[in-house]
């Protein structure tokens, strides 16, 4: 819209595919203060800032250990550490419950012992026992637990655990 004014309302709606992508976008939430940190205050972004920047900014979530921020440093970190996550054999998993959805990585460190990890996500609305699944939690979102049959998550969940007999990958591909 921003380069094409003259198309009519009725016609822009109907398109399928926005012409840039600035409609889907808010400049980055830096702090709780004006303009969320993005720019000085009196000096108006170009795009809008979120309404809930005053929640949601860097500056909030980093010291909530909870926060979206911290979940993707601790994902980040853990693919950053450990080269199972990187480069291992990917396998998706079958006959996961309704609205889940899972795979292993898996490879060999320097000694020939397997290395293991299991990525599970509850994408849906209701919670869900995923068997035959148990190991150690490495990074958790939402609600989960190992129980005695597999994994159960909660809703809108997901974990990434080290599962069977697979150690925990170092950096090099060695424990």
């Amino acid at each position: 819209r921003a380069f094409f004014r003259w198309v009519p309302d009725f016609v822009a709606r109907r398109l399928p595919e926005t012409i840039n992508r600035d409609e889907m976008r808010t400049p980055m939430q830096w702090t709780p203060g004006p303009n969320a940190g993005f720019c000085p205050a009196g000096v108006r972004p170009w795009l809008p800032v979120d309404q809930r920047y005053r929640e949601v900014n860097v500056e909030t979530e980093d010291g909530q250990p909870d926060s979206l921020l911290n979940l993707y440093r601790s994902l980040f970190r853990l693919r950053r550490d450990h080269e199972v996550l990187r480069t291992g054999r990917l396998r998706l998993l079958p006959n996961l419950p309704p609205d889940v959805v899972g795979f292993t990585r898996e490879m060999a460190d320097g000694t020939g012992r397997p290395v293991r990890a299991t990525v599970l996500a509850n994408l849906g609305k209701v919670d869900r026992a995923v068997p035959g699944v148990g190991g150690e939690v490495a990074v958790q979102a939402g609600v989960g637990r190992i129980a005695d049959a597999g994994m159960e998550l909660g809703p809108n969940s997901a974990a990434v655990l080290w599962t069977d007999d697979g150690e925990k990958g170092s950096g090099d591909g060695s424990n």
